[in-house]
């Protein structure tokens, strides 16, 4: 297999996240990125983000996959996921500066970009859809784990007769914030 430079890598994620949009970005403007992108080789098993830590950083995952699980508040239930090659990871806390909402653990495969805030900032202005589309993921992500626990709690042998949680997070208000100020800036 032949070894891919951090430039192709970055370019392989922004064709998946854009699909045929991606010819809009010229070479010069993904260069500017890659310049503030790190390869980060992982050890099966590392601990990437831990779910209430600060942020410092976000991870594109440009090869293989991630293990994540996002407990609710109350610490009762877990949810288990897999994150494949393509994704984004941390990008919401890194740009709000709000406690990571999942801990990820790298798969024996994973091959990641670490982005700083400033790389991030970058991403986000490659294109006026990227912003879209990362607020739409972290909207949907917030939408299945709320419906994920609610389900859980609504278990006849979980009843508890506690309320359903709420939103483990300020998701959905970031991203409007975002998306208006995305709107606003192109105006």
């Amino acid at each position: 297999m032949k070894c891919k430079s951090v430039f192709d890598l970055c370019v392989d994620f922004l064709t998946d996240l854009l699909g045929s949009g991606v010819s809009s970005i010229t070479d010069d403007e993904v260069w500017q990125l890659v310049e503030q992108l790190a390869l980060h080789p992982t050890q099966t098993g590392e601990i990437l983000l831990q779910q209430g830590s600060p942020s410092t950083t976000a991870y594109l995952l440009v090869g293989g996959s991630v293990n994540g699980w996002v407990n609710d508040p109350n610490e009762e239930f877990t949810k288990t996921f897999t994150v494949k090659a393509g994704s984004i990871l941390g990008e919401i806390s890194l740009l709000t500066g709000l406690p990571y909402t999942a801990t990820l653990r790298s798969g024996e495969d994973a091959l990641l970009l670490k982005l700083s805030r400033s790389a991030f900032i970058t991403l986000l202005s490659l294109q006026p859809s990227i912003p879209h589309i990362l607020a739409d993921l972290a909207i949907k992500r917030q939408k299945d784990d709320v419906t994920y626990f609610e389900h859980l709690q609504s278990l006849p042998e979980l009843e508890s007769g506690t309320p359903a949680q709420e939103p483990t997070s300020g998701l959905l208000d970031f991203c409007r914030l975002l998306l208006d100020y995305v709107d606003r800036v192109r105006a």
